[in-house]
């Protein structure tokens, strides 16, 4: 037995720090140490008492666990660590009119999804007011023309349905509305 023992602890600013700028600081609380290094789960140490604040980078995890080693200045060692997650945000935008009169500005319909979402689990429906589906993709880099079956539609009201699932909770999402078309 080692005496005294130290007490290795801390806290984070943040338990969990968004992939737009994954930054967070901790709080040594740790007692009867006079050493520490730091293991911040991405390669990075640090023996500072307390470190500046950490900012992950590169091919950011999902999570990183954070190690903290104390050590007495009789030797006596003791460790703790916490997870800190990265949020993957999901933002979704989903513009309610469009114009594809051929001018080369707000052409094509499409929702935007930046992040969040697992691959191959999109999937956008729109149908007219008799419930027909008019354009339908499992891409979501492709967009609606305004056209069905190679003709264009009248202008008016259309419904939409995007499915996908989010990384960020693991959810599938439902995401309906409206969009109106205009020439």
């Amino acid at each position: 037995m080692c005496i005294p023992q130290p007490t290795a602890s801390f806290n984070l600013s943040s338990e969990v720090v968004s992939i737009d700028d994954p930054t967070f600081s901790v709080n040594n609380t740790s007692e009867g140490a006079v050493e520490y290094v730091w293991n911040f789960g991405n390669g990075v140490t640090d023996s500072n008492f307390e470190p500046t604040d950490i900012t992950y980078s590169g091919n950011l995890q999902p999570e990183y666990q954070i190690t903290l080693i104390a050590t007495s200045e009789n030797g006596c060692v003791d460790s703790t660590f916490r997870i800190i997650k990265v949020s993957d945000e999901l933002t979704v935008y989903v513009p309610n009119t469009f114009i594809p009169d051929g001018d080369g500005l707000n052409d094509i319909w499409f929702p935007v999804i930046n992040g969040g979402m697992y691959e191959n689990t999109y999937e956008l429906i729109i149908v007219d007011r008799w419930g027909e589906i008019i354009f339908q993709s499992k891409d979501y880099t492709q967009g609606w023309d305004g056209t069905y079956k190679g003709n264009e539609v009248q202008n008016g009201t259309y419904s939409y349905s995007i499915r996908f699932r989010s990384t960020f909770d693991k959810q599938n999402k439902l995401i309906t509305g409206h969009v109106n078309l205009l020439r």
